[in-house]
């Protein structure tokens, strides 16, 4: 009873082909008889949704920022406290929490002891409807589906219409499948090597038994891993010093111009993040960045990033701006609507990728989980006459450019020899600034 409440796919053998399952297996210890079935639940939800949910995310959030968190309740006295009380002192009449009810009116009023139950859910069920549709759609089609050969698309499918029809929310089931079939390619090639017996070769003595190994795919850990987590990290840092001491070594030296640049110290760093004026660009377009659920941890520009450049233009006020390195259009959706509440028109963004970021076959920006195209952002954000997109390199766009910028955003290669080359040429493409009353900066991620 207690694996069919928890479950989402009840029937394994519906949705998983070749499932040697007709029900659910038996994951959860079996229920000793004489305790009560709400009791039993109680134990389960510790060994399993407390341990493997609860806490997961409580450290996972608390690490983000760097915080020590702790879980009282979770002290060993107040859980054999907790386990001791008889089930008549935890619930009764359908309300739960009993002690811990009657010991809050003691300080704070009734209504706030009685008040509904508030999670922390995130509205997935119409994410899938909205801007996580293309993505959705994307790894939930048929044809996928079939290829991959794991799960059956037949009663996917199903549901997948039956949650974008509204006639239920059926995203609790679809988000297990979407999660699979996103991590499905990343996966290593399931292979390690398992210590299975020790062999006595001939003519060796006893004490020279050598162990043999044998082939395991059963666990998922790649020859590659295995040799990475031999290898000390201090010889692996050694190893990347010397090769970009190498990298850095062949690339010859060249003249920077700096006349163009804004001062150094210039920018009052400190009154432009508390500036009213650049906060409230920011909360205007962020009621349009959200919609976007724009992932993190692609290898493109962060969320803190993303809002330092944002304020950056908003204090700035650039009339031409040009980014080099597209991605997923991270920095370009943000750069773009941050112009548009700086400068209600007459301003221009130029982004330049080495990849078509907006090919509608390839779809680069599915595998890095993003919902939308850069393009499909733009549009969407209401910045398509001001936003043009080049599919070019950093090095050719630059030789055949005769347009000037007050803003370049520099995220391309990450190569020494790259870069190298990509600075002055950014301070060769950066206007004048006798010829523009905008002052011009230039940066790199």
């Amino acid at each position: 009873m207690y694996q069919r409440l928890i479950a989402t796919w009840r029937h394994p053998a519906e949705v998983v082909i070749g499932s040697r399952f007709a029900d659910l297996p038996s994951i959860i210890p079996q229920a000793d008889p004489e305790m009560d079935i709400a009791e039993y639940m109680m134990v389960n939800d510790m060994r399993t949704y407390l341990a493997n949910d609860i806490l997961v995310k409580l450290d996972r959030a608390g690490m983000a920022v760097s915080l020590e968190t702790r879980t009282p309740y979770l002290d060993h006295r107040v859980i054999e406290f907790a386990m001791s009380l008889p089930l008549s002192m935890k619930i009764r009449d359908g309300v739960g929490k009993r002690i811990l009810r009657r010991v809050l009116r003691r300080y704070v009023p009734d209504e706030l002891v009685d008040r509904p139950k508030m999670g922390f859910g995130v509205p997935i069920d119409d994410w899938l409807r909205g801007p996580l549709r293309p993505w959705a759609e994307d790894l939930l089609s048929e044809s996928r589906l079939r290829a991959d050969g794991y799960l059956d698309p037949v009663p996917i499918r199903a549901l997948w219409r039956e949650h974008l029809s509204r006639r239920k929310d059926r995203h609790h089931c679809l988000w297990n499948v979407l999660m699979f079939q996103s991590w499905r390619p990343m996966a290593p090639v399931t292979m390690t090597l398992r210590l299975s017996g020790a062999g006595k070769p001939a003519g060796r003595s006893p004490s020279r038994q050598h162990p043999r190994f044998t082939l395991d795919r059963s666990l998922s850990m790649s020859p590659m891993h295995v040799l990475q987590q031999l290898i000390p990290a201090s010889a692996k840092r050694f190893v990347g010093i010397r090769r970009e001491q190498r990298s850095l070594a062949s690339v010859p030296r060249v003249t920077c111009n700096a006349d163009n640049l804004r001062p150094a110290g210039s920018i009052d760093l400190a009154g432009l993040w508390g500036s009213a004026e650049a906060s409230g660009y920011w909360q205007a377009s962020r009621q349009i960045l959200d919609r976007f659920a724009i992932p993190d941890g692609t290898g493109g520009v962060n969320p803190g990033d993303r809002r330092a450049v944002h304020y950056l233009i908003g204090e700035l006020k650039p009339e031409a701006v040009l980014e080099i390195g597209t991605h997923i259009g991270a920095s370009t959706v943000h750069i773009a609507t941050a112009l548009r509440a700086a400068r209600a028109d007459g301003s221009h963004l130029v982004t330049v990728d080495c990849a078509d970021v907006n090919d509608p076959e390839s779809r680069p920006w599915i595998k890095y989980g993003a919902a939308l195209s850069p393009r499909d952002m733009i549009v969407q954000a209401g910045c398509e006459r001001s936003v043009e997109f080049v599919h070019d390199t950093s090095l050719n766009y630059a030789r055949g450019c005769r347009r000037r910028f007050d803003f370049i955003f520099l995220d391309g290669g990450h190569g020494a020899e790259t870069v190298y080359a990509e600075i002055p040429m950014a301070l060769a493409l950066l206007r004048s600034r006798t010829g523009s009353s905008c002052s011009t900066t230039t940066f790199r991620d």
